[in-house]
């Protein structure tokens, strides 16, 4: 990851860079990150593992500074982190079905430790004969709110949006 040593960063010199987590970079097909309490908090596709990764410090500067666990081992591309209610969301696409389905997994606190601290079970919409091409995740309202690009039955690409109620 990267942070910048101000405000706005006017060329790369003002951006300091650290390692989070090892491995093969291949392995690695989406990542989103935001703060949680004035620390930085994120979620990484790991060869199709759903990570969280959360920061002990607000200024992480290296790899010990961050607690790292599995959310799903059946996670597609992509993923999105948003934070709602205090705690930890994140949209990602549920791989273990013939057509991905865009899913939320929510923590049930803001200091989740283990993948039996997420709330799995929350299909956002069910099987439709789509592609999910990517992920996005906000909070509008206070609701969750996921926008992802759709690869339709006729090979045309759709931006779909939906949110939580």
């Amino acid at each position: 990851f990267a942070y910048a040593d101000s405000a706005f960063p006017d060329d790369h010199e003002q951006w300091s860079f650290h390692n989070v987590r090892g491995g093969a970079t291949s392995d690695w097909t989406g990542v989103s990150m935001t703060a949680l309490n004035g620390k930085p908090v994120a979620c990484v596709v790991l060869g199709g593992q759903l990570r969280y990764l959360r920061s002990t410090q607000t200024v992480p500067t290296s790899a010990s500074h961050w607690l790292d666990h599995n959310v799903v081992t059946s996670a597609g591309r992509y993923a999105s982190l948003v934070i709602t209610g205090g705690v930890p969301a994140i949209a990602y696409t549920d791989a273990s079905f013939a057509k991905p389905r865009p899913a939320l997994a929510w923590a049930e606190s803001a200091t989740p430790a283990a993948a039996s601290d997420w709330c799995l079970d929350k299909y956002v919409t069910d099987s439709v004969p789509v592609k999910y091409l990517f992920m996005s995740a906000s909070t509008f309202g206070g609701r969750p709110f996921l926008g992802f690009l759709a690869e339709g039955p006729f090979s045309s690409t759709q931006t779909m949006m939906m949110w939580g109620n």
